[in-house]
């Protein structure tokens, strides 16, 4: 082996074993129990919340300080 791939090779190899490590532990990790109907109806998504009032002037950038 070349000395000019070795750093890549060593790189490669440590993905490679931190890819399956990971993967090794998404597949072991204990199921999530569901949650009951009571609490699922309780979560609220962001996108239900109603919109927020802004208050101030709105913002106006200054790209050209010159003209002012």
């Amino acid at each position: 082996m070349n000395l000019d791939y070795k750093r890549l090779v060593v790189a490669a190899i440590g993905f490679t074993i931190g890819f399956a490590a990971t993967a090794t532990a998404e597949f072991v990790r204990p199921a999530l129990p569901e949650k009951p109907a009571a609490v699922q109806e309780r979560v609220r998504m962001l996108a239900d919340q109603p919109p927020v009032r802004v208050v101030g002037p709105p913002l106006v950038l200054n790209i050209n300080p010159s003209e002012r």
